[in-house]
């Protein structure tokens, strides 16, 4: 049976928007989120979950579609359509955000973050030079880049991670499935 290649597409505009309702969120809520370590922390690991989420089961629904028969090579650009999609979709919306909806919010959000950062390095007891070091970093960071150059080489950065993500999900989603232990039970053995 052909695969139906409609179902990467709708798992990675699926994702796209949930990626997107994210990045509105984090948007809305950006003071709350990186005024904290862990907030930050979840917030990555549930984004990326969600992304690996979308990506496998958009992939084992291609699979379906293939009646259980796929290559590594058909999973494989199965999964990165998936990722792609969503990092695509999610790079939109930002780019929206930040030149539609809110044109000064890359600068503060990186003011917001350098303001916490410096605090938070204060309260550690750390030199003026090393605090200095660490906000300089900041400031020179490419991460507050929100620029369609920015955003593009970003896209590229991710769409390199997203390779090597849809090979370990596609040598998974390929492997042929399991029947189970009865029937190698059932099976006479040869002599």
């Amino acid at each position: 049976m052909k695969p139906d290649f409609n179902i990467s597409v709708r798992w990675g505009v699926i994702g796209g928007l949930v990626m997107s309702a994210i990045t509105v969120l984090m948007y809305m809520f950006y003071k709350t989120i990186f005024g904290s370590v862990w907030l930050q922390a979840i917030t990555g690991f549930l984004t990326f979950g969600l992304l690996v989420f979308f990506a496998v089961w958009g992939g084992v629904l291609y699979k379906r579609s293939t009646e259980d028969t796929i290559t590594l090579w058909q999973a494989f650009v199965a999964v990165f359509t998936i990722l792609i999609l969503t990092m695509l979709i999610s790079t939109v919306t930002t780019l929206f955000i930040n030149y539609v909806l809110d044109p000064e919010y890359s600068a503060n959000l990186r003011e917001h973050v350098v303001s916490r950062t410096e605090a938070f390095l204060e309260k550690q007891g750390l030199s003026d030079e090393v605090i200095e070091k660490q906000i300089e970093k900041i400031k020179n960071s490419d991460e507050f880049d929100f620029s369609l150059k920015g955003s593009a080489k970003s896209l590229l950065k991710s769409s390199v991670f997203g390779a090597v993500l849809s090979f370990i999900i596609a040598l998974f989603v390929r492997r042929p499935v399991r029947t189970g232990a009865s029937d190698t039970a059932s099976k006479p053995a040869e002599a």
